[in-house]
């Protein structure tokens, strides 16, 4: 089936629902393009692990960060 037609299902579609069954539409959506999103996450899953892998080692040597400065760092950064 084309993209097309597809649309033109779901469009039918839509026009029927009520306010209900358009608000749990909605949620599905939104939720497969956060899926989208996620897939660099991922694809960089070995670079998080061996990130970790090395945090560990160096809290295990006594080289970890003080918790208050790694907190405001990630505040400054983020904007929370």
């Amino acid at each position: 089936m084309s993209t097309a037609e597809l649309k033109i299902k779901i469009s039918k579609s839509l026009d029927v629902m009520d306010a209900n069954e358009l608000k749990q539409a909605w949620i599905v959506l939104k939720e497969i393009n956060s899926q989208k999103n996620r897939t660099s996450l991922v694809t960089n899953k070995k670079a998080v692990e061996l990130q970790l892998a090395n945090g560990i080692a160096q809290l295990d040597k006594g080289e970890g960060s003080n918790f208050k400065e790694f907190i405001d760092d990630m505040r400054n950064k983020y904007g929370r």
